[in-house]
């Protein structure tokens, strides 16, 4: 009997998918850092419980090559959704958050893993993605008074952030264009969670993307 939540794979125009594995977290995969003719498999990244896991995955022929392995431990993810804090760029630098506590400190690491730098102030804020160009962050933020959870953008070579959302309804999960220029995020304004659009600027208001009769992120 299949688990009530796994992970699935596909091919993009198809309708058929393929059960993967059990995982407690949804996925996300990490190419090959090989420009070959022929890529080596990438790592498919998935929780099992709090654990962080990676398995090789051969995009080529959809299979798990070998076993997983741990990666780190007691990483977040609020049971709600089901989505792990994790995160991994193309060149294979992995972020993650640890503990369930709502107060939280943006840091710089270096590639060794050393404390560089700090990012804005503490606050209960979450959910940080960067621009593609890297000059700008993402984040939620809960408000103080009416603990609706809104977007705000760092402006990072500056140092000054800026609201980016304000109804007071949840907004959340920001997703950058590949040009930096737009961004996409999950509301509640309408009960259901839809899926919205702006300007990275916030010159003009946001326009609604997709709506369905579920709840989805982007």
């Amino acid at each position: 009997m299949r688990p009530k939540t796994g992970i699935l794979i596909g091919a993009l125009g198809s309708t058929e998918a393929t059960f993967l594995m059990q995982a407690d977290s949804n996925a996300l995969y990490a190419p090959p850092r090989t420009a070959l003719y022929r890529a080596p498999p990438g790592y498919l990244l998935y929780l099992r419980g709090e654990t962080l896991m990676a398995q090789l995955l051969d995009a080529g022929s959809l299979e798990l090559k070998g076993d997983a392995f741990v990666l780190a431990e007691h990483v977040s993810s609020p049971l709600t959704f089901r989505l792990g804090l994790f995160t991994v760029s193309r060149t294979g630098l992995l972020a993650f958050q640890t503990g369930q506590g709502s107060i939280g400190q943006f840091f710089w690491f270096d590639g060794q893993g050393n404390k560089v730098g700090t990012v804005g102030e503490p606050g209960d804020q979450y959910s940080p993605r960067f621009s593609p160009d890297g000059a700008q962050l993402a984040y939620v933020m809960r408000e103080p008074q009416s603990k609706s959870l809104n977007i705000w953008i760092m402006d990072l070579p500056r140092g000054v952030r800026t609201r980016f959302t304000f109804e007071p309804a949840d907004d959340e999960d920001a997703v950058w264009s590949p040009d930096s220029g737009r961004v996409v995020f999950g509301s509640n304004r309408k009960v259901r969670y839809d899926l919205y659009v702006k300007n990275a600027s916030g010159a003009a208001s946001e326009e609604l993307l997709y709506e369905s009769n579920t709840d989805k992120w982007p």
